[in-house]
């Protein structure tokens, strides 16, 4: 019975079961439907060089999103990560200056990681809007109507 537990053990360390179906999450966006996906192990980031609290990645020459699976939320940082490939990809150079120009004007921000550069504000916009997910904001919930208000939060919705 021991025998039976430790493998059984082993085979959900070695192979976890994730409740995050890729497939049926990028279906909510089809322009991105053909970016392949890879959850990889944390070791993966640092072995490229980067740290190890890094949660996502997209890589635009190749149209790859890599996910740490030790992190618990992986539905946010696809999210976020898909955020980026809209930015890199489907949006105009218009668009692009029309949102930077709105976050120089507002600098309204969801998490500390969106205050980086536009574009990680961007997609951390992007996870509140298109996603409807507050589980990343780090500042107080009193914030989230002013941040739904803001001419950003409304750009993106309606990308």
């Amino acid at each position: 019975m021991n025998k039976l537990l430790t493998i059984l053990a082993l085979l959900l360390y070695v192979s976890p079961v994730y409740a995050l179906d890729i497939r049926a999450f990028m279906s909510q966006f089809p322009e991105a439907e053909h970016v392949e996906v890879s959850v990889v192990p944390n070791g993966y980031f640092r072995m490229i060089g980067m740290g190890d609290g890094v949660m996502g990645m997209y890589l635009p020459f190749k149209e790859h999103i890599y996910l740490n699976r030790s992190y618990s939320g992986l539905e946010d940082t696809l999210c976020h990560e898909v955020a980026h490939y809209y930015w890199d990809k489907e949006m105009t150079e218009t668009e692009r200056l029309t949102y930077y120009y709105m976050y120089l004007q507002n600098r309204v921000t969801t998490t500390p990681q969106s205050m980086l550069s536009v574009q990680e504000n961007f997609a951390e916009m992007f996870v509140a809007a298109k996603c409807n997910s507050w589980r990343g904001v780090k500042y107080p919930r009193r914030r989230i109507p002013r941040i739904m208000r803001s001419r950003q939060y409304n750009f993106v919705k309606n990308l």
